[in-house]
């Protein structure tokens, strides 16, 4: 939409589809080109199959490409440098070209800065101020490196600046009051026997029992990026997996020397192979071998196994959200239905699965060809992608009310085909649950109570 600035009757320029999580995460969706002729933009590709960044004259005409998907969820938060020369946009790390004098990207330019998002320039385009998790960083053009800032207590959302001086930007972050961490809960009979009890980890989410219910895997939260860890069912003995991040959920092998999982950026799938027991025993630093599974175009999430090991069932991100089977060793990537959220049952006969914006948690039946089979709404009350786990009793899930808010975390009863509260809703938009294998434990992840505040930071020049 546009509208004068001035105020008056905003006009349409046209409609645009992009991944939910994109436009939920990655800020901010549009840029103005300096001469204010143009505007930039991510909207779903169908040549790349995700979000590519558009062009579109200010007067609604002339929609054509700008920079092209690299894959994932594609691309977003564009920004020019004032003097237009210059321009940012997200896609997995924060990516720089160089712009020419046709207006458009100059190919074989691009510089990669790392993990971040909300770039801001300044007046002069010399230095880009941006977002790295709890950090804001600078990177500068003249050494073409960057430095951190200042570290926030919590996460930082977002940041706007203004020069008071060449070099010295006032900057206004919003910086999260809520940390992620995980909550127990002891079960007897899907009711809760004790009160919640939070595992003592560090910027803790999205955990997962090992087969055995010995082990726990979830995802930490160091300065910049999410990795993989290890730890037991109370959360000690915490091990490193991996050391690359930006990593998020997975879950493990039926046999339990496995773990799946998808690296967040540009949403590829990878193997773990892990022996809790031997992991133990290496020294800190050194994790199990860690291997791709397909490198797609396209990006998969949340990957879970088939009953034999042969499969991974995963979700493709996209207007519409799939779910796709690909060999676990690698191999071709098969396109099943539409879906969101994997999730396997131990018994194996059967995937349940959400969609994205729909209500309802959905199954069916793995016998055959998967795709045939009639599907079924086993919840009303659930809103993909997160926030279930099934065990051979019921699904664990976040219950929520008409307008998307979640309520309670839920117990639904294979037997009664009834819906039980057990617990009230985790903070957080997007909580994941994990059961144990014998259903005496209930992991979730949820946010600390803490408030969120906006920080005025001026920063001044150290004296040599």
């Amino acid at each position: 939409m546009i509208v004068a600035s001035a105020g008056g009757e905003a006009r349409k320029l046209r409609d645009i589809r992009m991944p939910e999580l994109l436009e939920r995460r990655m800020r901010p969706i549009l840029a103005w080109t300096p001469d204010g002729s143009g505007i930039v933009f991510p909207m779903n590709d169908q040549e790349t199959g995700s979000a590519s960044l558009f062009r579109i004259d200010s007067e609604g005409s002339a929609t054509r490409p700008f920079v092209r998907a690299h894959g994932g969820l594609g691309n977003s938060a564009p920004a020019f440098s004032p003097d237009g020369k210059t321009f940012v946009y997200w896609s997995g790390d924060l990516r720089i070209l160089r712009i020419g004098t046709n207006r458009a990207p100059l190919p074989g330019e691009e510089r990669v800065l790392g993990p971040g998002r909300s770039p801001v320039w300044s007046p002069d385009g010399s230095v880009l101020l941006y977002v790295g998790g709890p950090r804001i960083m600078a990177w500068s053009s003249h050494t073409n490196s960057a430095q951190t800032l200042y570290v926030a207590p919590g996460e930082i959302q977002a940041i706007t600046a203004r020069w008071v001086a060449h070099d010295l930007p006032e900057v206004v972050a919003s910086i999260d009051g809520g940390q992620p961490e995980i909550h127990a809960l002891a079960l007897r009979n899907g009711r809760v026997v004790t009160g919640a009890a939070r595992l003592p980890l560090r910027a803790a989410s999205v955990p997962t029992f090992s087969r055995d219910g010995r082990w726990i895997v979830f995802a930490s939260l160091d300065d910049v990026r999410n990795n993989l860890w290890m730890a037991d069912t109370e959360g000690h003995d915490a091990r490193q997996i991996t050391f690359e991040g930006e990593v998020d959920r997975g879950y493990w092998s039926p046999d339990g020397k496995h773990f799946a999982f998808h690296v967040a950026p540009l949403f590829q799938d990878y193997v773990a192979d892990i022996d809790p027991d031997e992991l133990i025993r290496k020294p800190q630093g050194v994790g199990p071998t860690i291997r791709p599974v397909a490198k797609t175009p396209f990006g998969m999430m949340s990957p879970d196994w088939s009953p034999d090991q042969k499969y991974l069932y995963a979700t493709r991100p996209g207007a519409t959200y799939r779910i796709m089977r690909v060999p676990s060793d690698g191999g071709e990537v098969e396109d099943l239905f539409e879906g969101d959220g994997v999730r396997i049952e131990p018994a194996g006969r059967r995937i349940f699965y959400g969609k994205g914006g729909i209500f309802g948690l959905f199954a069916r039946s793995l016998d055959g060809d998967v795709r045939l089979n009639p599907e079924e709404r086993i919840i009303s009350d659930f809103v993909a992608p997160r926030g279930f786990d099934v065990n051979s009793r019921g699904i664990y899930y976040v219950g929520r009310d008409s307008a998307r808010k979640p309520v309670a975390i839920r117990f639904f009863d294979f037997s009664l085909r009834k819906s039980f509260d057990i617990a009230p809703a985790p903070l957080g938009l997007t909580p994941s649950i994990a059961i144990s294998p014998d259903s005496k434990r209930l992991l979730y992840d949820t946010l600390s109570d803490s408030v969120g505040s906006l920080a005025l930071m001026k920063f001044v020049r150290r004296a040599k």
